[in-house]
């Protein structure tokens, strides 16, 4: 389901392409079948659940008691979820290499 293209009336720009519920900005022919389905960007669904980039970082309340940190200052939501997701893959790499070396050591 691609973007509908804007209608102009009296001037006014009416936008009718589905929006994403998180970062309410629109769901477009590039982002995955699946979003349009549910209006919700794969990337804000996975950053609902692993959290922002400062609990992933781990400078939030989470971590740090009083912190007050959340999503980096003038960041969109969409942008924000864009690189809490890239952080948390980046992070589930070194997981996994961690437990790979530790299952060779435990087979030597």
């Amino acid at each position: 389901m691609g973007v509908v293209n804007p209608i102009s009336k009296n001037g006014v720009t009416c936008d009718f392409a589905p929006r994403c519920w998180w970062c309410q900005e629109p769901i477009d022919a590039s982002d995955q079948p699946r979003a349009a389905l549910q209006n919700l960007h794969s990337e804000c669904g996975i950053r609902r659940i692993v959290g922002s980039l400062a609990h992933l970082e781990r400078r939030c309340s989470c971590h740090v008691p009083g912190s007050a940190e959340a999503d980096p200052p003038g960041m969109s939501k969409r942008k924000a979820a864009l690189k809490a997701v890239e952080l948390w893959r980046k992070q589930q790499m070194q997981v996994e290499q961690r437990l790979d070396r530790t299952a060779e050591q435990d087979t030597e």
